[in-house]
């Protein structure tokens, strides 16, 4: 009956000018992740927060339960991962050296040690915040792994070349674009995967990220800038798929997106 009544007072709502609007506004306080505002920039993004506009403070938190995190390193892999790790597969096998931008504290690194063949002298590098830096250095250490290793992302230009270049859910907090940040590698990858991505088919902008405890910037992607972009920075599209995740922005349906977005890029 209350489940009934919720419903029909959604309904309702949704009937006025603006409801579906008014209906997140409302419900944003009692999800974990919401969206607010359209920004030019990050800068103006960051301004408008109502929180800290510290990601790192996620991080942060990770650290004083890191047997609880040490064991989320062994889930199993997401609907929306499924595509990556097919290609991740298929890579591994005949490249020896992988950069991962926002790996965490090595998430795809552990799974994919699950699901995927890590060849013999492979060299697995994530680039993240200071926080996750030190808790996935303590935790490989603690495993006795060798070939995971961690380094601050805001010196991303000075990392070693890879073979294979991987980011997930990530380059939507930066304040580069994923080109830019190719651009200033001495070596480019010959591959480069993106996965869980917002991207709008034609038009980009930030917004604001409610993650509760901070409220951060956040980017959705141009699909065609990004792909015209990579194809300037002379790589082919190989592939590209979706995973359902909708974004809506309050008072901004236009911006809505129905789906995150992968790509496997390969150098010409």
């Amino acid at each position: 009956m209350a489940r009934s009544l919720k419903t029909l007072f959604r309904q309702l709502i949704e009937l006025l000018p603006f409801g579906r609007d008014i209906f997140l506004v409302i419900r944003k306080n009692r999800v974990s992740i919401s969206y607010r505002g359209k920004f030019d920039n990050y800068q103006m993004a960051a301004a408008a927060s109502h929180k800290t506009a510290e990601y790192d403070i996620i991080n942060k938190t990770k650290d004083e339960n890191i047997d609880e995190e040490a064991k989320k390193l062994e889930a199993d892999i997401h609907d929306y991962e499924y595509p990556l790790m097919f290609w991740l597969n298929n890579l591994l096998a005949d490249n020896k050296s992988l950069l991962e931008l926002g790996g965490s504290i090595g998430h795809l690194y552990y799974k994919s040690k699950q699901y995927a063949l890590h060849p013999e002298g492979i060299s697995w590098t994530i680039a993240e915040l200071p926080a996750a830096v030190t808790l996935g250095t303590k935790i490989a250490s603690s495993k006795g792994i060798t070939n995971l290793t961690f380094f601050n992302s805001d010196e991303f230009a000075t990392a070693k070349s890879a073979d294979i270049f991987v980011t997930a859910g990530t380059i939507q907090y930066m304040q580069p674009t994923l080109w830019e940040l190719l651009s200033s590698l001495e070596h480019m990858p010959n591959h480069v995967l993106i996965n869980y991505l917002p991207a709008h088919r034609t038009l980009s902008y930030w917004t604001l990220q409610n993650l509760r405890l901070c409220e951060v910037p956040y980017r959705v992607y141009s699909a065609r800038e990004l792909e015209e972009k990579m194809t300037s920075l002379g790589f082919n599209l190989v592939d590209s798929w979706e995973s359902p995740r909708r974004l809506d922005i309050p008072f901004h349906e236009d911006l809505t997106i129905e789906s995150y977005k992968g790509y496997y890029f390969r150098q010409r």
